[in-house]
C-alpha cells in the first residue's frame, strides 16, 4: 500500500507541475494541448482506458459469469428478457464500443 501510495503521490505531483513549470504543448487530432502530462493522462484515460474497461466488463459479464448466477442476480421474470440482455452484453455492447474507439479520431477532429 505504501508503494502504491508513493507512486500515486509522485504521479500527482508531476501532473500538478504540468500546469505550470513542466507544461509542454502537443497536437492531438488537430487540437493543441497545452498542459503536458496532464493532457496525456486525460487522453489515455477517456479515449483508451474507459472504452477498454467497458469492453472487458461486458465480455466478463456475458461470457465468464455463469448464466444461472447472472439470471438470479438480475431477477428477470421472462427468459426472453434475459436472452436479450445476454445478447446485448456478449455481442452488441463490445462491438459498439470497438466502433466508437475506432471513430474517436473523427469525433475530435
Amino acid at each position: 500500500a505504501s508503494v502504491c501510495g508513493g507512486v500515486a503521490w509522485l504521479l500527482a505531483c508531476v501532473t500538478a507541475l504540468s500546469f505550470n513549470s513542466w507544461a509542454f504543448s502537443f497536437r492531438f487530432f488537430e487540437e493543441t494541448k497545452k498542459f503536458g502530462l496532464f493532457d496525456v493522462i486525460q487522453l489515455a484515460t477517456h479515449q483508451i482506458l474507459l472504452p477498454v474497461v467497458g469492453i472487458c466488463t461486458a465480455l466478463f459479464a456475458g461470457w465468464a459469469l455463469r448464466s444461472n448466477f447472472v439470471r438470479d442476480e438480475l431477477r428477470l421474470r421472462w427468459s426472453v428478457m434475459f436472452a436479450c440482455w445476454q445478447w446485448l452484453v456478449r455481442i452488441a455492447i463490445p462491438v459498439t464500443l470497438v466502433c466508437v474507439m475506432s471513430q474517436l479520431s473523427k469525433l475530435y477532429a
